[in-house]
């Protein structure tokens, strides 16, 4: 009895050695709107890998994939699904590879504004490697990450919180503020973000130098607010915001926020 007890301990340590756990990594970085950021895919413990499906959660609004570059077999599949929310990354081959510890590969995204987690759905990954030539499913530790935006900006824009009473006009107030000796625009567009069911958008109207210049309009609870001055002009001069005028038809808090676009 002893001697079997001593080979199933040997055994479990041999198991253990062969299906040790994998992780799979993604940063948690800050980005310019508009700019194009390359985010790393970081592993661990991919020995003798004959499969791979990632299944990885985004806010299609926030980021737009470009591509997928550096993985360094031929095979991979990847995409972002017809909605944009979720990126597949697919690849398999029946003669196993092992990567080092580090970057996987790099997904290229257009960042657009505004923050977004990136999550994994554990559920639809997948990670296998062959045993004996036998395809063996691993477990992982899958690690999301997140985007938003980088705060060292020179420009901030901020949207004002304000009261109102039920059936009455309101007006919200959108500012700019600067670090730098001389933060000049000569055009600015903003998509600004709002609860129909609550507010009924009314117009943009604006004070001080950014009176002048600015076209709005609404649709689905997105307000685009263009505003153009072709000689440039200081957009955080004092008594200078744009206001958002709607009419106030809810009676609990509601959010206007930041859109991307």
């Amino acid at each position: 009895m002893k001697h079997f007890t001593t080979t199933l301990l040997l055994l479990l340590i041999i198991g253990s050695a062969a299906f040790g756990q994998y992780t799979v990594t993604l940063p948690t970085v800050t980005a310019s709107p508009n700019e194009n950021v390359a985010i790393p895919l970081n592993v661990t413990g991919f020995t003798s890998i004959g499969s791979i499906q990632l299944f990885i959660k985004v806010d299609h609004k926030v980021l737009t994939l470009l591509s997928i570059t550096g993985f360094s077999q031929t095979g991979l599949v990847y995409g972002s699904g017809v909605t944009g929310d979720t990126i597949r990354i697919i690849w398999t081959n029946v003669t196993p590879h092992t990567w080092a510890n580090g970057t996987l590969l790099t997904m290229n995204f257009k960042y657009n504004g505004l923050s977004s987690t990136m999550n994994f759905i554990p559920s639809q990954c997948e990670v296998a490697k062959f045993v004996g030539g036998i395809p063996t499913v691993l477990t992982g530790t899958f690690n999301n990450g997140a985007i938003s935006p980088y705060q060292g900006n020179a420009e901030q824009a901020h949207i004002g919180n304000v009261f109102a009473v039920t059936g009455n006009a309101v007006a919200v107030p959108l500012w700019y503020s600067s670090t730098s000796t001389n933060p000049s625009a000569a055009n600015i567009t903003q998509k600004i973000a709002y609860d129909a069911t609550k507010l009924t958008f009314v117009n943009v109207t604006g004070t001080g130098v950014l009176s002048t210049g600015i076209t709005s309009s609404a649709a689905s609870g997105i307000i685009t607010l263009t505003w153009a001055n072709a000689s440039g002009a200081l957009i955080n001069t004092p008594g200078s915001h744009f206001n958002l005028n709607f009419t106030y038809t809810g009676s609990t808090t509601t959010s206007v926020t930041f859109s991307t676009g």
